[in-house]
C-alpha cells in the first residue's frame, strides 16, 4: 500500500524566494537546493501508523543536479544530469554508503522525479497553492498553504504545507491521498534543521562507484525506483 500511495503524488524540490502571502495568494517560495531531517508518519484507514527517519540532501546549481536520502528505508543518490540513481547500503555507524546497484532515470528533474517526495516545486504547487490561515504547528507559528493534486476534474490528493511565518522554512507537508474520491490514506512529514544553503558534498557521497552494477534493464528497476520513495514514507 506504502508504495501505491507515493505513486499518486508528485515530487519536486526547489532555491529560495521570499514573497508575502495573502489570502488565496499562489504565490510561494521554490526550492530545488536544501536539505532537512525529517519525520515522517504513514498512516492509513485501519492500521496502526507508521513512522520513518531520515535526512534528505537535494542541489540543483552549477555545481550539481543531485538529490540523496539517507535513514530508515532504501537509501540512495540520485544524479540528475547523469540520469542515474544509486541504491546504496549505509554503515549507521560510519555514515559510509556503498553503492549497490544502479538504475537509469527517465528523463526526470528534481521537480518531476519518482524519488523525492518533497514537493516544494512543480506546476500544481507553484500555480494551484491557496493561502488558508495562520496555524501553530508544534508551538512554531506558521502559514498554511494547500493545493490540490488534479486529474481533470477529479482531485486525488490534497497537499498542505506549513511555512514559518517569513517563508523562509518549511516546518510540515502532509497529504491526504483519495485517488477517485476513496480515502487510501495520509502521510504526514515535519521538518527540522530545514536549509536552503547546498548541502555538504559528504550527503551525495557512496563507494564502490566504480564496480557498481548497472541494473537498468532489469524489469524490476523501476519498481525499485518507487519503492524507494514508499520505504521512507518521505514527503
Amino acid at each position: 500500500m506504502a508504495q501505491f500511495l507515493f505513486g499518486l503524488t508528485a515530487l519536486c524540490l526547489a532555491t529560495t524566494t521570499v514573497v508575502t502571502a495573502q489570502p488565496g495568494s499562489a504565490k510561494l517560495p521554490t526550492w530545488t537546493t536544501w536539505s532537512a531531517s525529517v519525520t515522517s508518519e504513514l498512516i492509513e484507514p485501519g492500521k496502526l501508523p507508521q513512522k520513518r527517519k531520515g535526512f534528505t540532501a537535494n542541489q540543483d546549481d552549477s555545481t550539481r543536479n543531485m538529490s540523496a536520502w539517507l535513514g530508515q528505508g532504501q537509501t540512495y543518490v540520485a544524479d540528475f544530469n547523469a540520469q542515474t540513481v544509486a541504491f546504496t547500503q549505509c554503515n549507521t555507524k560510519t555514515n559510509v554508503c556503498e553503492c549497490q546497484y544502479t538504475c537509469k532515470l527517465m528523463d526526470e528533474t528534481p521537480c518531476q522525479t519518482q524519488l523525492n517526495g518533497a514537493v516544494l516545486c512543480g506546476y500544481d504547487y507553484e500555480h494551484r497553492a491557496k493561502f488558508i490561515a495562520n496555524e501553530t504547528i508544534d508551538g512554531v507559528p506558521t502559514m498554511h498553504f494547500r493545493f490540490a493534486d488534479p486529474l481533470g476534474p477529479i482531485s486525488m490528493a490534497d497537499h498542505d504545507i506549513y511555512f514559518t511565518l517569513d517563508l523562509k522554512t518549511v516546518v510540515r507537508y502532509s497529504a491526504n491521498l483519495h485517488p477517485f474520491l476513496k480515502e487510501v490514506g495520509r502521510i504526514i512529514s515535519d521538518y527540522t534543521n530545514f536549509s536552503a544553503a547546498p548541502p555538504d558534498a559528504s550527503a551525495f557521497a557512496y563507494t564502490n562507484a566504480k564496480y557498481c552494477p548497472d541494473q537498468s534493464d532489469e524489469p524490476s528497476c523501476q519498481d525499485t525506483i518507487r519503492e524507494a520513495r514508499a520505504s521512507g514514507f518521505r514527503l
